[in-house]
């Protein structure tokens, strides 16, 4: 199937199912922190029912992240490549990470050195936003990946997709057996599984995921994420109990079951063209990025989130499940709003047109050194 990246740009229409799925997916994983930085999971009484419905709800929400990739490829093989949008996603991302940092040092309860003020203007280089560091070589070689899922054929890119699952799931996980993290997969914490989930979502956009109902994509979600926290009790059971297998990790983000549920997800909202999110959906669902630099800044878990929810851990269980929610409808409304402030603070600098001339500077530069470059070769 060979198409254009100018034709299918021209016939894109905005899924607004994948636009829900963004709240989504971003609420799964303020969710998750909750879970974890808020010291449910780390101080219920293991295999208590807290411990077994809070590890329930770990991994329903565990394939947020993959469903962000997913979306990543599958809106993105419909657009054009600005390197523009790069620039102004590292300008909100200085922002946010500079804003945060400095209300902490104004306020007088937390001690915050200049070193870490000066610091958080470099947050990729000190590794406070991983997902966006691994974006970046994403979104650097999504031309190239476009275009070999367009000029590949349906089969040869199902083959690959299958290959790409057997390598980076299946033997990935028996892998840690005998060397550990084989293919530099790092749970998932890596450019490597983004491209590949990347490659998927664009496959979907193309070819959808078959003519199933969305009630068999809602429960094959359901079955696997279950079947992965079965899996990963009985394994931490064994290994407490009997003998360690520990090194047999179900809580990573490459997992083969997590995988699965993380496409079935995806293709339920994708398949749900039905939706009407209106301006207000769309505006919330375009802040997700904001939700996601507010909420996982390191000073945030540390001093906000660190054990927020740690009386909740072992009372009753209906009182646990309703803090976790409101705790986390809470965060992602607040984190929400002030998003859409900033963002609306952006525009009103004219962020866009400033990338857009650092971007013409930049290409302008490097044409310069490249003009160079070829001229010592030619004479070479």
């Amino acid at each position: 199937m060979n198409q254009s990246i100018n034709t299918l740009s021209n016939n894109y229409q905005k899924n607004e199912g994948v636009e829900l799925l963004r709240i989504v997916a971003m609420f799964m994983i303020v969710m998750l922190h909750c879970l974890g930085q808020g010291g449910i999971l780390d101080n219920a009484v293991k295999y208590s029912l807290n411990y077994n419905v809070a590890y329930i709800f770990e991994f329903l929400c565990f394939g947020a992240v993959n469903l962000y990739a997913l979306t990543t490829g599958y809106v993105c093989l419909c657009s054009k490549n600005k390197k523009s949008r790069l620039i102004s996603l590292w300008f909100e991302v200085i922002f946010c990470s500079i804003a945060i940092t400095f209300t902490f040092w104004l306020l007088p309860d937390y001690h915050i050195g200049k070193g870490t003020l000066l610091f958080s203007a470099f947050p990729l280089l000190t590794g406070k936003y991983w997902y966006f560091t691994c974006y970046v070589c994403v979104f650097l070689a999504a031309p190239f990946l476009n275009r070999a899922i367009l000029d590949l054929d349906r089969i040869q890119l199902k083959k690959f997709i299958i290959f790409g699952y057997i390598l980076l799931t299946v033997v990935s996980f028996l892998g840690y057996f005998q060397k550990g993290d084989l293919f530099r997969i790092s749970e998932g914490y890596s450019p490597i599984w983004l491209i590949f989930l990347y490659i998927c979502g664009g496959y979907i956009r193309l070819y959808g995921l078959g003519n199933f109902s969305n009630i068999l994509f809602a429960l094959s979600y359901l079955v696997f994420s279950i079947i992965n926290y079965l899996g990963y009790v009985i394994i931490e059971f064994i290994s407490d109990n009997y003998y360690n297998i520990t090194v047999l990790n179900l809580k990573v983000y490459n997992s083969p079951f997590i995988f699965i549920a993380s496409l079935s997800l995806f293709a339920l909202f994708a398949n749900s063209k039905k939706i009407k999110l209106g301006k207000i959906g769309i505006k919330i669902a375009s802040a997700s990025f904001f939700v996601y630099l507010l909420s996982v800044h390191p000073l945030m878990f540390k001093y906000i989130q660190k054990d927020m929810l740690i009386e909740y851990a072992n009372s009753n269980i209906f009182v646990m499940i309703s803090m976790v929610i409101i705790y986390s409808i809470c965060i992602y409304i607040s984190c929400t709003i002030i998003g859409l402030l900033i963002k609306q603070f952006l525009k009103l600098i004219k962020i866009d047109l400033i990338s857009g001339r650092i971007c013409k500077i930049m290409g302008n530069f490097y044409y310069k050194i490249e003009k160079k470059v070829s001229k010592l070769f030619l004479k070479g």
